[in-house]
């Protein structure tokens, strides 16, 4: 299965950055971004791919960090 996380506001000149366990996330064959960085796809949700995620948001004058949202794997489907 496939999921999709959306950063919230969409804001001119932000960047967005994209963490996993408090690490950020390396891009790899099942984790793609979105042309803004704003939406992360997780292709193929694993037990890897389970955890809590979260997004910051950085312009130039400050950066916040979301709360986490928690994927869950249950007998083999993914819970948000």
């Amino acid at each position: 299965e496939a999921v999709s996380l959306t950063c919230d506001p969409e804001t001119p000149d932000a960047s967005y950055l994209w963490w996993m366990n408090g690490q950020s996330l390396p891009m790899t064959h099942s984790l793609k971004l979105s042309e803004t960085n704003r939406t992360l796809f997780l292709l193929g949700v694993t037990k890897y791919t389970a955890g809590p995620y979260e997004c910051e948001i950085q312009n130039p004058v400050s950066a916040s960090r979301s709360d986490p949202v928690t994927l869950n794997l249950l007998r083999g489907r993914c819970q948000l």
